[in-house]
């Protein structure tokens, strides 16, 4: 728009206080959003925090399988196995 007399500063002046509702909107929103990640940002940090000390693997089961496998009570197919493996990275 140009700003050549009172009906276009008028009309100026409206589309500004438009825009800056807008913009405030807009700032308004991005703080929400801010403040949502942050949070969920925290909660993660605390739930990793928490799971940190556990480990995915059960050295226990490891360990017992391990004796039973060295002692020949337990016996593995290695051709089922390899397609249970391969399956699984199929997914």
């Amino acid at each position: 728009m140009k700003i050549t007399n009172s009906i276009n500063g008028h009309a100026i002046a409206k589309t500004v206080s438009s825009s800056t509702k807008v913009t405030t909107d807009t700032a308004v929103q991005g703080l929400k959003q801010t403040t949502e990640v942050n949070r969920k940002a925290d909660n993660f940090v605390n739930i990793s925090d928490k799971l940190a000390p556990t480990s995915d693997i059960d050295m226990d089961k490891v360990n017992r399988i391990s004796a039973l496998l060295r002692e020949g009570k337990l016996s593995l197919d290695l051709d089922i196995l390899t397609d249970s493996i391969v399956e699984m990275h199929r997914r």
